[in-house]
């Protein structure tokens, strides 16, 4: 990880782009993270089969939470927190997204609490 937080690569990122943050940007952030980290540990660049090895026994704090593929649910997967939140109109933007749960991940801040979503 390279010590960002996940507001400041949301706020870096609207920076330098002009456009608004979406979801996917931690997770695309993340496999990066986990690649540098594989290819740090790998024995021999030279052997797929290092790399490979390297990548299974993968444990890293990632921009989006741990990522360890030795917890699975299945071999070589991991789980990252996962909140539930809503889109509300926004101030800067269109709309906004707000932290509304984070009974799993009580450490996620909470921005709000639901609301109905009035339709015309």
């Amino acid at each position: 990880m390279n010590g960002q937080t996940s507001k400041e690569l949301a706020d870096s990122y609207e920076a330098e782009s002009g456009r608004q943050w979406s979801q996917p940007l931690g997770f695309r952030h993340s496999l990066f993270e986990v690649a540098l980290d594989t290819l740090k540990r790998a024995q021999d660049l030279d052997k797929p089969e290092s790399i490979r090895d390297a990548l299974k026994t993968t444990n890293l704090k990632t921009i989006v939470g741990p990522v360890d593929f030795a917890t699975g649910p299945l071999p070589n997967c991991s789980l990252t927190p996962l909140v539930m939140a809503q889109w509300r109109k926004g101030k800067k933007y269109p709309f906004d997204i707000v932290i509304v749960d984070n009974s799993k991940f009580p450490e996620i801040p909470v921005g709000g609490e639901p609301e109905p979503i009035p339709y015309s």
